[in-house]
């Protein structure tokens, strides 16, 4: 192949990329510009316990409930904590939310504009982790997702497996609980792991609204997630489209 064809086949190929290529919304909680309005049933990071949890943290004992950080490496006695010393930037974390602040149910919800994205399939990817000894008949962890405030769809149903034990393996010690969390058949650990559901919007519509809403009655009972990402799925056809393209690109240049 020559310069000129193998220049219009890179640019041919360049052009396939650039228009399949997938948008991606994004919230991180790191102070940029979240793709998302975000708003809360209570005030985030108000509850007058240190230890209860309900916000944004970052890996600093001052501020962050101890649940939700994994000090072993510091203190042999500590035996609950998602994030340990790696984690260097901000996360979403739940702890407690029982407490003398609130006795119900809290929820928080991730609206996102979809307008670009409409009419497409589009993958919801969270990162998420748990630990801790939780209980089936009060505790709830449960994302949902609508589209242009239509009827409250099932995203990630997180349950409780009280018959189950697992042993966590933290930054220096291991340690046994009782109950703990799943989504399917994938157990939610101190090892944060990404959870991915496709969902699709409609011609036309322009909210996407992811919503966890959670309650914990325990100080031993930690969950946190972060890098909320909404991304569109190119479809096959689309591919191939495009492939076609480019090669009648190249015959009309022989």
């Amino acid at each position: 192949m020559n310069f000129a064809k193998t220049t219009l086949l890179g640019a041919a190929c360049a052009f396939g990329m650039a228009s399949v290529s997938t948008a991606e919304l994004v919230v991180d909680f790191d102070g940029g510009s979240d793709d998302a309005t975000i708003t809360a049933s209570f005030p985030l990071n108000t509850f007058s316990s240190p230890g209860d949890g309900w916000g944004v943290y970052v890996n600093d004992t001052s501020s962050t409930p101890w649940s939700l950080l994994d000090e072993s490496a510091d203190n042999a006695s500590d035996k609950v904590g998602i994030y340990d010393s790696s984690k260097a930037d901000a996360f979403f974390g739940v702890v407690d939310t029982v407490n003398n602040d609130i006795s119900d149910e809290v929820s928080v919800t991730f609206d996102f504009d979809v307008s670009a994205m409409a009419g497409a399939d589009l993958d919801v990817t969270i990162e998420m982790g748990a630990m801790g000894d939780f209980e089936a008949s009060s505790d709830l962890l449960n994302w949902t997702y609508s589209v242009d405030d239509g009827a409250a769809q099932e995203l990630f149903a997180i349950t409780i497996d009280e018959e189950a034990t697992h042993t966590y393996a933290m930054e220096a010690i291991t340690y046994d609980w009782n109950d703990p969390a799943f989504i399917g058949d994938t157990m939610l650990t101190n090892v944060v792991q990404d959870f991915t559901k496709s969902v699709t919007v409609a011609p036309g519509a322009t909210s996407l609204k992811l919503t966890l809403t959670a309650k914990l009655n325990g100080g031993e009972e930690a969950y946190a997630f972060d890098n909320i990402r909404v991304a569109a799925i190119p479809e096959p056809a689309s591919l191939a489209l495009l492939g076609l393209g480019g090669l009648a690109m190249l015959r009309r240049r022989k």
